[in-house]
């Protein structure tokens, strides 16, 4: 209804803008953290327990948002935690993203690479920091901003796990949705849109540089 739609920007949507871009950092950094140690122990190391491990953690996006909500709320009843909660909610889930495209990337630098540095004297972390990381620089971008987006807009997660009053933009937009305000839901639903396309924007010369 174009009567609900607020005369001016609400002072909170502020906040709630800055919460969403934290969660979206955090949850992002965290993810390409650990996807390069899983992605980079698995190449180093074959072991069949670190094949279990890195499969394991890429199964994440398979599982729907509440489920895993629900399944994490009954392993953790502390609302204290509930804030670490969510942002173990999210990388768990999205943590197939980042892991996925490092490892695309890895496969792409030929084990003979390595072979030769070690041959000319250098060890296994040497070559992960002068050979692995430089090339993996790109895809590493471009798995964090697409977990980044991921976040910001992921509701079911948000929405079981949050503590009390610790809205998110989306969880925003369906508490209006779901009281029939629609019209109040639209400038949150605007700085969604204007985040995604910020970080998709940012992208686009990450995948040109990939594609070259």
């Amino acid at each position: 209804n174009i009567d609900q739609i607020p005369q001016s920007f609400e002072e909170d949507l502020l906040f709630l803008t800055l919460r969403t871009l934290g969660l979206g950092a955090a949850t992002a950094f965290l993810a390409i953290i650990f996807s390069l140690l899983l992605s980079l122990s698995k190449r180093w190391n074959k072991s069949i327990i670190l094949r279990i491990t890195s499969f394991l953690a890429g199964i994440g996006y398979s599982i729907p948002g509440t489920v895993l909500a629900i399944f994490m709320l009954t392993v953790i009843k502390n609302p204290d935690y509930y804030v670490y909660l969510l942002i173990w909610g999210y990388v768990t889930r999205f943590l197939t993203i980042s892991k996925g495209s490092i490892d695309s990337a890895l496969e792409r630098i030929s084990p003979s690479i390595d072979e030769a540095a070690i041959g000319l004297g250098a060890n296994n972390f040497r070559v992960i920091k002068e050979v692995h990381i430089p090339l993996l620089t790109g895809p590493a971008v471009v798995g964090t901003l697409l977990v980044f987006i991921d976040t910001i807009k992921e509701l079911p997660i948000t929405f079981l796990i949050r503590p009390f009053d610790f809205d998110t933009l989306s969880v925003r937009i369906y508490s209006y949705a779901l009281d029939g305000r629609i019209g109040e839901a639209i400038f949150p639903a605007i700085l969604v849109i204007i985040l995604g396309l910020i970080a998709s924007s940012t992208l686009i010369p990450s995948l040109e540089k990939k594609s070259n």
